[in-house]
């Protein structure tokens, strides 16, 4: 004989497909999964024999499966009368009911008119919703009586004991753009990997190679604070193991960029024997980079940072809250002003400062390009910005790093014949850098 009745609203579901087949978007699932256990932990003892009755329909079914999870219950009852809203059938299968507590799983309005009629005035049922109905006759009739008077609102025959709004799901679907913007990182990055692999003698494959893998690395330590600490030391080593791999190699091609640019400019002649020799040195790196970054060990490594991404590990307190629009907006914006702090009187003929300045220009490009949705319109407008910044820090990393090889290969057997071109260079860039320089902002956020 059933006691106690528990009216249970499917979660959110997806629009637009066929009605039986719609299921509980991921933030649907993730709300429910949340918030169920300490919902239906208010049924306490009665709790533990419960029997659970669904629509047929997915969502109602997908919704059931979290419900008999949070109860540890085996088995769903499929109802047709819960899809049809048919409440003479939905009565007749009631009276021969077993359980003590009876869990509908179902839609609106049809789970609102029972309880309507049960208790005698209108619940507010939203979607993933739940209440606790006493049924056994509180108000002086027999329980047999209750199922028989369903339908009849003048005769209320229940008592509610409890009703729990459904959880928002606001919080899970910001954590589901994180789990999108991850899984995109991902797949550019596995996707660059296998054009390096293929063609590592085209710059712009190594150069695409390397934005992907600062892309995630980047992404990653955005999240560090969100994520289980083992998926971040999963991760990191393995995108510091390949930028510093394929860092040289960058270089290179930085260095043979510059020198095209002399040469069309007229700096450097046309026949120059820079050109060959420069690419001697890039042939030797990549050869280099190749056969470390081809060992099975680095595959092994990459797979699985690959792994976190496409499936974040986060916290167990994101799992249980989700994740707040502020959550993100605040990390994003002391991002923004750390580097104010950093442009701020910036040295720019200190090659570390220069670095880590641009380094940090660039994790907010890549937050943005993969979180502009999840930012907003507002802080999205700062791509631009921050593209700029970038630009004109990488002219002076660029110049610097050129500099440093012009000092490297000019004492080397393989450039003895360009040391005149080499020098032409250095030169260049060190006016490069002073133009720079003097035509700067103190801060261009400012």
């Amino acid at each position: 004989m059933v006691k106690t009745l528990v009216l249970v609203r499917h979660g959110v579901s997806e629009r637009g497909s066929e009605d039986m087949s719609r299921e509980l978007t991921r933030a649907g699932q993730r709300a429910l999964s949340a918030n169920y256990p300490h919902i239906f932990g208010l049924l306490g003892a009665e709790g533990e024999e419960a029997e659970i009755w669904t629509s047929p329909a997915l969502r109602a079914l997908e919704t059931a499966e979290i419900v008999a999870e949070a109860l540890d219950a085996e088995g769903l009852e499929i109802h047709d009368s819960l899809y049809d809203q048919d409440l003479p059938a939905l009565q007749a299968e009631l009276e021969h009911a077993d359980a003590e507590t009876l869990v509908l799983v179902g839609h609106a309005p049809f789970l609102g008119y029972v309880a309507e009629t049960l208790l005698g005035f209108e619940l507010p049922l939203t979607k993933g919703a739940v209440c606790a109905i006493d049924v056994r006759g509180s108000l002086g009739h027999q329980h047999e009586c209750v199922w028989k008077q369903l339908g009849d609102v003048r005769e209320p025959h229940g008592k509610l004991l409890w009703l729990v709004s459904g959880p928002s799901t606001q919080p899970w679907e910001t954590l589901d753009a994180l789990d999108e913007a991850c899984a995109h990182a991902a797949t550019n990055l596995e996707d660059a990997y296998t054009e390096f692999r293929v063609h590592p003698e085209d710059p712009a494959v190594i150069k695409a190679f390397r934005f992907a893998l600062r892309g995630t690395q980047l992404l990653t330590k955005f999240f560090s604070p969100l994520l289980n600490e083992e998926a971040v030391e999963i991760a990191e080593p393995v995108y510091r193991l390949m930028l510093g791999a394929t860092t040289r190699l960058r270089e290179i091609d930085g260095f043979s960029d510059t020198v095209a640019d002399l040469m069309e400019s007229g700096e450097l002649s046309q026949g120059s024997k820079l050109v060959s020799a420069v690419g001697a040195a890039r042939e030797a790196e990549r050869d280099r980079v190749c056969e470390g970054l081809r060992k099975k060990a680095v595959r092994r490594s990459l797979r699985c940072a690959l792994d976190e991404l496409f499936e974040p590990a986060w916290s167990d307190t994101v799992l249980q809250d989700g994740l707040s629009f502020e959550d993100i907006t605040s990390r994003f914006d002391y991002m923004l002003e750390t580097i104010d702090a950093r442009l701020f009187g910036l040295d720019m003929t200190s090659f570390s400062e220069v670095h880590h300045a641009r380094r940090e220009v660039r994790e907010v490009e890549h937050i943005l390009l993969h979180l502009s949705d999840t930012l907003g319109e507002k802080r999205a407008n700062y791509a631009q910005i921050m593209q700029d910044i970038d630009s004109e820090l990488s002219t002076v990393c660029t110049a610097q790093r050129n500099i440093s090889l012009v000092k490297e290969w000019k004492d080397s057997m393989d450039f003895r014949d360009v040391t005149s071109d080499l020098a032409i260079v250095s030169e260049h860039e060190k006016v490069l850098i002073k133009r720079v320089i003097e035509g700067r902002e103190t801060s261009i956020l400012r």
